[in-house]
C-alpha cells in the first residue's frame, strides 16, 4: 500500500443544493478545493490536471483492521503519476502523488504528523497546513475541508507544486469518483482474500 495522507469536502450543485444530496447527472458540477464547504461525510477529491494520471484510489467502506493503529482516521487514499521529468544526464523520474481523505478536522491533523514543521496558511477559501521537505520528510499540504475532515497531498518529489494543485482539487460524489478509477473496499485490508 501507498503513503498514507488527503482529500477535499463537497460544495454546492448549480442549483445551489448540497453535494451530498443528488441532483439529477446533467445539473451537476464537482466544486474546487478553492470553493465553499463546511459539511461533514465523505469528501471524495480527484486531481483534474490531465497531466497526472491516476494509479490508484481505495475507499476503505469496511474500515482499516490493524492498519487502523497507523492511522485510524483514514477514509480513502489515491496515488498518482505526474509528467515525466527528463534529466540533463538521460535519465528521467516520474513524480508521484499521494492524496488521502481523514474524518479528522485541520487540528487533529496536526497532532496527528508530528514530525513535520507545518505553517499556518490558506488554500482558496480554507485552512492548511504547508511542510516543505525536511530531514527526509516529504513535502505535506492538509486543506481543512470541514471541521471533521481533511485532505492531505504529500509527495517526496522535488518540483511537484502541491500547493497549486490542492487549490485545483475537485470535490466529486461516489459514482464520480468510481467512474474515474477510484474502488470501494468492502473487506478489511490485510485480512485473507481481501483485495482491491
Amino acid at each position: 500500500m501507498g503513503v498514507l495522507l488527503l482529500l477535499i469536502g463537497p460544495g454546492c450543485t448549480d442549483d445551489g443544493s448540497p453535494d451530498g444530496q443528488r441532483t439529477p447527472a446533467t445539473e451537476t458540477r464537482p466544486t474546487s478545493v478553492a470553493g465553499d464547504s463546511g459539511q461533514s461525510g465523505v469528501h471524495y477529491m480527484l486531481v483534474t490536471d490531465p497531466a497526472w494520471e491516476l494509479r490508484e484510489a481505495i475507499d476503505y467502506r469496511a474500515g482499516l483492521g490493524p492498519m487502523g493503529e497507523r492511522d485510524p482516521d483514514l477514509d480513502w487514499y489515491a496515488e498518482y503519476d505526474g509528467p515525466r521529468v527528463d534529466q540533463d544526464d538521460g535519465s528521467y523520474t516520474i513524480p508521484h502523488l499521494a492524496i488521502f481523505g481523514h474524518t479528522a478536522g485541520l487540528e487533529k491533523r496536526r497532532d496527528q504528523l508530528p514530525g513535520f514543521d507545518f505553517n499556518d496558511d490558506d488554500i482558496g477559501s480554507r485552512a492548511a497546513l504547508i511542510a516543505t521537505p525536511a530531514d527526509g520528510n516529504p513535502a505535506i499540504v492538509v486543506v481543512e475541508l470541514a471541521t471533521d475532515y481533511a485532505v492531505t497531498l504529500l509527495t517526496y518529489d522535488d518540483g511537484v507544486d502541491l500547493r497549486d494543485l490542492a487549490a485545483r482539487l475537485v470535490a466529486v460524489d461516489e459514482e464520480q469518483w468510481i467512474e474515474a478509477g477510484g474502488t470501494m473496499l468492502d473487506c478489511v485490508p490485510l485480512e485473507p482474500d481481501c483485495a482491491p
